[in-house]
């Protein structure tokens, strides 16, 4: 019987990596034969008689096939295809075979750091108070480490959603989202994603996921009061100003807040004189005389809905 152009063969048995495990790898080889010199790389990884991505291995059904490598001879009518087997992802939160023609998802749990002020309890979020009962202005700078994930996502064959995961890349979370057995509240984890070609074929997706802690103890400007909230990477500032709103003849109107000595001056006359520092304002936007500090929650980072990322 005479060879079988376009169509592919598997010639000799497999090569094997083992450890204590049993067998981890397998690499099988394929011959595809063209009667016309220098077919593309693309028409052999059509040939029928292929195996598929992510298809079991025939003697090792435990492995799944993770890539096609073509080689073409000198001559430019026989190409050989390392069809290369491999576990497939065995981590907390992979799939098998993972999603979107990926073939292997690799997670990895670290830490990142950052330097805050020490001016907060780190337990209830209150501000820490001096012994008049006022908040510290200013505090030791110390390094906080809080939990990073970091997501490697193999693509042999075609390539990751670009429409669907660019817009997601420097979002924070919209909702819950659990990993690795870690639970990131909304609004707690900062993604980046990057896409790298590496020039062998397919692509690869790296995705960093690092989760913020922040707790915090607030009123906001509505008068409601928020205990031990996890606000993540949003930020709570104080509702502060050097210009106070007044109103004059129905017209409202911003004047620079002034403050009354608690001494008179050589003349006996208490001299108002400008403030140097902002203060705390009320909802209104005056001084505020009594009650808590007033504040405002902010967010840094857009949210989007992660629910699209392929390890999810």
């Amino acid at each position: 019987m005479g060879v079988q152009r376009g169509i592919a063969e598997r010639i000799g048995g497999s090569t094997c990596e083992k450890t204590t495990r049993g067998v981890v790898s397998a690499t099988d080889i394929y011959q595809v034969h063209y009667a016309t010199p220098n077919t593309s790389a693309d028409s052999v990884l059509s040939a029928t008689g292929l195996p598929a991505i992510g298809s079991a291995h025939p003697r090792f059904p435990g492995l799944r096939l993770s890539s096609l490598r073509p080689r073409q001879d000198d001559n430019g009518q026989r190409w050989v295809v390392d069809a290369v087997y491999s576990l497939p992802d065995q981590s907390v939160g992979g799939r098998v075979p993972p999603p979107s023609e990926a073939t292997r998802i690799s997670f990895r749990l670290s830490s990142w750091e950052e330097q805050i002020e020490w001016i907060h309890d780190a337990i209830t979020g209150r501000p820490i108070l001096n012994t008049a009962g006022a908040p510290l202005t200013k505090g030791e700078m110390i390094p906080v480490s809080h939990p990073q994930i970091d997501v490697t996502v193999e693509y042999p064959t075609g390539a990751p959603e670009w429409s669907v995961l660019g817009p997601l890349c420097g979002t924070i979370n919209i909702n819950y989202v659990s990993l690795l057995g870690l639970t990131i509240y909304p609004r707690c984890g900062l993604l980046t994603l990057e896409i790298d070609d590496p020039n062998t074929g397919g692509w690869t997706l790296t995705a960093q996921i690092r989760i913020r802690t922040k707790v915090v103890s607030y009123t906001d400007l509505s008068g409601e009061a928020h205990s031990n909230e996890n606000i993540g990477w949003d930020e709570v500032i104080q509702n502060r100003g050097l210009q106070e709103v007044i109103e004059e003849n129905g017209v409202r109107k911003w004047v620079r807040i002034m403050l009354t000595p608690d001494v008179p001056n050589s003349e006996g006359v208490y001299d108002q004189q400008p403030a140097t520092e902002p203060l705390p304002l009320d909802a209104n936007g005056r001084v505020l005389t009594t009650g808590g500090v007033l504040s405002m929650r902010v967010a840094k980072y857009r949210a989007a809905n992660w629910s699209a990322l392929p390890f999810l």
